[in-house]
């Protein structure tokens, strides 16, 4: 009984954080508040944190959901997906030294995802490669979509990014 539940919470929490921009998109376009835009940006934060105990994104969330509400600027709940973009760019970016029994490898964040089909240490740094240059793509797609009109910042964080 205890599994349905978490799993209806689940979906519902990952159909919420979809729909981020398009609700954004909503709340702006029909005139309401920044305050009340703050309110409901940081009711998503908190869902998403008590989904995920991600203590950066939280505060980052936070910080932004004060400016919007100090400042009354749509840029600050349109800058959230740029600042996650970046956050994941870096993330793919790291990396530490660690010796083997043979030699010294680099390994990545992808280490800790659970993918089978990468058996060997060059492909892991191809794929990690990868990831990284898709994600200056979409960091890029998002900084440009900040300064275009809200529908195509709707658009491409809603459905593409």
């Amino acid at each position: 009984m205890l599994s349905k539940k978490f799993k209806y919470v689940l979906y519902s929490l990952i159909f919420i954080f979809a729909l981020y921009p398009f609700l954004i998109f909503y709340l702006l376009s029909s005139g309401y508040s920044y305050r009340y835009i703050g309110s409901v940006f940081f009711v998503i934060l908190l869902l998403q944190f008590i989904g995920h105990r991600k203590w950066l994104q939280l505060g980052l969330g936070v910080v932004l959901c004060c400016c919007l509400i100090c400042f009354e600027k749509d840029v600050f709940v349109r800058l959230y997906p740029v600042l996650l973009n970046l956050f994941f760019l870096i993330l793919f970016s790291l990396k530490n030294k660690t010796s083997n029994n043979k030699n010294t490898f680099l390994h990545t964040i992808i280490q800790k995802l659970p993918i089978k089909d990468i058996p060997d240490d060059q492909q892991l740094l191809r794929f990690n490669n990868q990831w990284i240059i898709v994600m200056s793509i979409n960091l890029l797609a998002s900084i440009i979509t900040l300064f275009t009109c809200l529908k195509i910042w709707t658009l491409y964080n809603g459905l593409v990014s």
